[in-house]
């Protein structure tokens, strides 16, 4: 959301974080809002990078690949004005 205030931010970014640790597969998940406005990375404030650190395939849920839940983990991230840009490995 262009103009978002620092508030909104860290509650949409709480939000976010709290959606994707209520995945069972999930171990750790870390999110950042926005950067230092500098030459080298001038991200906004309504640019979020997570960070997710996933248990070990044996403790996910049977059958659930990793597509699967990466699809599923977008579903519920769909918040009115945002756009998820997916996962990098």
């Amino acid at each position: 959301m262009p103009g978002i205030s620092i508030t909104q931010a860290s509650q949409l970014l709480q939000e976010q974080d709290r959606i994707i640790r209520g995945f069972p597969e999930v171990e750790t998940v870390f999110g950042t809002v926005g950067r230092s406005d500098s030459a080298t990375d001038n991200a906004p404030l309504d640019m979020y990078d997570t960070t997710i650190m996933l248990k070990p395939r044996a403790q996910w849920r049977p059958g659930l690949t990793y597509e699967q839940l990466i699809g599923q983990i977008d579903e519920k991230l769909q918040f009115p004005g945002l756009s998820n840009t997916g996962p990098c490995r």
